[in-house]
Order: structure tokens, then C-alpha cells, then sequence
């Protein structure tokens, strides 16, 4: 569950490492100042303690992973000029193969991490066989837009509820539905389970 704090602390609390990308171009930099989607920011509120990693080194990220110690990680991938979500570029390089994300993570393994990346699933299932309960992803490519809108509804979700993981992302995914629906969309996101004992997808089993 998302609530759960090997720590010790109160189980009210979920731990959330966010980690965004590079912006590589100075277009791009540009287009982000004056974006008609924003993300989100994500900071501390209700149930929800968020550290914030911007654009780091890979060793920076398994210290702050091992010392945060976070029940959530969520990996927001790059911004592009198309006005759609590109993969994870950290320091001028781009993580795009599974195995370098799942080799992000050693001894200390979140409850969830959430993929705000295009073509998800094999990372997803990487994720997988490193230990990690649950993942939350994207099997196609998809737009800012959407990104945006699923982003504030899981959480909001998390924020506001001590909930299990599996009912977060249905929630969330859930009062997402009418922005697909509105938008002629049919994209969603999925959520893998190793709970389940095999992937997961749109939350029916396969």
C-alpha cells in the first residue's frame, strides 16, 4: 500500500520522489515558460511529503532514493516542441532502455512508480523483475495534455486519501475517463501488478 512507511513514521504519510528531465533546447526552454499545459508542480500537502529531483545524475539519484527512503516515484519524462510527453533525459542523455531504469534501483524499492513516459510497458515489466509492486504507465505515445490532466487526478488522489495503490490508480484513472471521452481519445494509462502475479493492462488481466 502506499501508506506503508518502512521507516516507521505514520502510516498517513506517503513519500513521493519526483524527478523531472532536461529540457534540451533552448526552443524548447522557451515553449515551457509560456506552455499551455503546465504539469502540475508537485509539493508537500495533506498525506503527501514530496522531494523534488530536477535533472540529476544517476548516482545522485540512487543517494537521494536510498536516503528518502520514498513509498512513490515518479519519473516525469521530457517536455517536447510537439506538445507530447518524450522519454527520460537526464544530463544530456536519454534513458531508453528499460534496463538503464530498472538499474536506477538496488537495495531500497518504492511501493509504485509512476512512468509519465511514452511506450511504458517494457519498462514497466523491468520494473517488475527488479521487485517493484506496482507501476503505473503508458502503453503509446501521448500528449502534454493528457499527461497534465492524469497527473493532477493521481495525485490529488494520493494527496488526499490513504488508499491502496491499485484503487489510486483506478480513482484517478477513473475522473480521467472524461477527458478521453471529451477529447475523442483512446489512450489511457495502464497499471501493472505484481500482486496479480502477471501484467496488468487497462486493468484487465492478460
Amino acid at each position: 500500500m502506499l501508506q506503508f512507511q518502512p521507516q516507521g513514521t505514520s502510516k498517513q504519510t506517503c513519500t513521493l520522489l519526483a524527478v523531472t528531465s532536461e529540457t534540451r533546447s533552448v526552443e524548447q526552454k522557451q515553449l515551457q515558460n509560456q506552455h499551455k499545459y503546465p504539469i502540475p508542480e508537485l509539493v508537500s500537502s495533506g498525506r503527501l511529503e514530496v522531494q523534488t529531483l530536477c535533472n540529476p545524475e544517476k548516482e545522485q539519484f540512487r543517494k537521494v532514493l536510498e536516503s528518502c527512503k520514498p513509498n512513490f516515484v515518479y519519473f516525469q519524462g521530457e517536455q517536447l516542441l510537439d506538445e507530447e510527453v518524450g522519454s527520460l533525459v537526464w544530463k544530456g542523455v536519454e534513458l531508453s532502455n528499460p534496463e538503464e531504469i530498472s538499474e536506477l534501483f538496488d537495495t531500497t524499492l518504492p511501493t509504485a512508480v509512476y512512468l509519465e513516459i511514452p511506450n511504458g510497458e517494457s519498462f514497466a515489466e523491468a520494473l517488475h523483475l527488479k521487485g517493484i509492486p506496482y507501476v503505473v504507465f503508458w502503453k503509446n505515445a501521448f500528449s502534454q495534455y493528457a499527461a497534465c490532466h492524469f497527473h493532477q487526478a493521481l495525485f490529488s488522489v494520493v494527496q488526499s486519501s490513504s488508499t491502496h495503490t491499485w484503487d489510486a490508480f483506478h480513482l484517478a484513472r477513473a475522473s480521467f475517463q472524461p477527458y478521453c471521452v471529451q477529447n475523442n481519445q483512446v489512450l489511457l494509462p495502464s497499471i501493472s501488478s505484481l500482486d496479480e502475479g502477471k501484467l496488468l493492462k487497462d486493468g484487465v488481466g492478460v
